[in-house]
């Protein structure tokens, strides 16, 4: 069997594995079954595989720069 590749989570539904794109604010690792919570100070993309990737956090701010996340 094939992992869930980084950025993706997937579930066995039957004898299927579905594999579904990490959602907003979630990160997936290669392998994943369920997607983890960024966070709050992090920001995840649609299709996130880490926080650092697709994301920023408030250390990528220069002086003087705030990230603003609802």
């Amino acid at each position: 069997m094939i992992p869930c590749q980084a950025g993706y989570y997937c579930r066995r539904e039957g004898d299927v594995m579905v594999e579904t794109l990490c959602p907003l604010g979630y990160y997936c690792l290669m392998g994943t079954s369920e997607p983890r919570k960024c966070e709050p100070d992090q920001l995840c993309a649609p299709g996130s595989s880490s926080p650092a990737q697709g994301g920023k956090t408030r250390d990528d701010c220069k002086p003087g720069e705030y990230l603003n996340i609802n």
